[in-house]
C-alpha cells in the first residue's frame, strides 16, 4: 500500500514562524522518551482523528523552543500514522547542537521526525511504530534524493557532533534485541518496492488570494469533488549565517533569549559582537572580550561585517 502522510502544521510555534530554510542532507530518528504513544500529545489542532489535548501542552503552541517536522504515533483509536507538523524545507528545533554544530540548520540541516514511545514493553507497537518511521524515511529518500546512510539516530547524530547528547532511538530499539543498522536495513527494503514508497498528491489550484481559492473550491464541489483549502507559507530568503566573532546589531524586536524581556535600550543602538552560538541560542557583547551582554535568538541578529 502506499504511504499515507497526514498534515497538521504548528503554525502557532516559533520554529513554524522563523521559517529558516533548510536544504535537506539527511534523516535523524528520534524517540519522545516520554510514557505516552498518542500524537495528540504532541500534535495539534484535532483534525477528527487525533483527539483533543485537553492539556494544551502539544508543540503547537508560542511558548515552546522543541519541534520536529513528524511524529509518528497512535491516533485516538489506536492506529499508528505519521503526521507533519513543519515544512521539510526548513529548520526544526529538534537536534540541539553538537561539538560540530547542528543537524537543525544548512550546510546539514536534516529531516527530523520522533517516534511516540511507550512504555517500551508492547512489541506489536514497537513494530507497528518502526515500520511505519521505516516507510516514511523510504518516502524521504525518494522525494528528497537521500541516501539511506544519511539516516541516523539522535544518538549516533550526537557521536557524530552534530546533535545534544541523547541516546534515543536505541534506547528502545535495544529492548527488542535492534539498532540502527536493523532499520536502516527495512529502509533499504522498502526502496526496492516502488509503490511502498509513493504518496498520492493532488493540487488543482495555487494562489495568493484566499478569495480566488475558496471560489475554485465552490466550483469543484458543485462538480462532485470534494477538497480543502491548505495555506503554505512562502519562505523568505535565508539570512545570512551568523558565526562566532561576528559584528551584528540588534533587530528592534529583539527579546532575551527564552523570555519576552527586551533589553536595555543602549543595547539596540549598538554594535555587538557575537561570542557563542548552540543552536538558536547566540550570547552577544559589546566587546570582542570581557564581559557579556545577553543571549537572543539568531534571527534577531543582522550581520555588520
Amino acid at each position: 500500500m502506499p504511504f499515507t502522510l497526514y498534515e497538521v502544521m504548528a503554525t502557532k510555534s516559533p520554529c513554524y514562524k522563523e521559517a529558516r530554510a533548510i536544504n535537506p542532507s539527511g534523516i535523524v530518528v528520534h524517540s519522545t522518551g516520554a510514557n505516552n504513544p498518542y500524537l495528540k500529545r504532541y500534535v495539534q489542532p484535532d483534525d477528527g482523528q487525533l483527539g483533543v489535548n485537553v492539556y494544551n501542552n502539544s508543540v503547537n503552541r508560542e511558548d515552546w523552543y522543541v519541534i520536529a517536522h513528524a511524529y509518528i504515533g497512535k491516533d485516538k483509536d489506536g492506529k499508528v500514522k505519521c503526521y507533519q507538523v513543519l515544512p521539510f524545507n526548513i529548520a526544526c528545533w529538534s537536534a540541539g547542537g553538537g561539538s560540530k554544530g547542528s543537524y537543525n540548520y544548512n550546510p546539514q540541516g536534516h529531516i527530523q521526525f520522533e517516534i511516540c514511545e511507550d512504555g517500551l514493553t508492547d512489541e506489536t507497537y514497537f513494530n507497528e511504530a518502526f515500520n511505519c518511521a521505516a516507510e516514511f524515511c523510504a518516502f524521504l529518500c525518494r522525494e528528497f534524493n537521500l541516501s539511506v546512510n544519511s539516516i541516523c539516530s539522535h544518538k549516533e547524530a550526537h557521536a557524530r557532533g552534530y546533535a545534544s547528547n541523547h541516546g534515543d532511538p536505541e534506547n528502545w530499539l535495544s529492548e527488542f534485541s535492534k539498532d540502527m543498522n536493523w532499520f536502516r536495513n527495512k529502509v533499504v527494503k522498502l526502496l526496492e518496492n516502488d509503490e511502498s514508497t509513493t504518496v498520492y498528491r493532488v493540487q488543482v489550484g495555487a494562489f495568493s488570494n484566499r478569495e480566488y481559492a475558496e471560489k475554485l473550491l465552490a466550483d469543484l464541489k458543485k462538480d462532485g469533488y470534494s477538497g480543502f483549502i491548505v495555506q503554505s507559507q512562502v519562505l523568505p530568503p535565508e539570512p545570512p549565517q551568523i558565526a562566532v566573532g561576528d559584528e551584528v546589531s540588534l533587530l528592534s524586536d529583539a527579546v532575551i533569549y527564552g523570555t519576552e524581556r527586551k533589553f536595555a535600550d543602549f543595547v539596540y543602538e549598538s554594535a555587538l559582537f557575537v561570542r557563542e552560538l548552540s543552536g538558536t541560542r547566540a550570547v552577544i557583547a559589546l566587546t570582542p572580550t570581557g564581559e557579556i551582554t545577553g543571549a537572543t535568538d539568531v534571527k534577531y541578529l543582522k550581520k555588520l561585517n
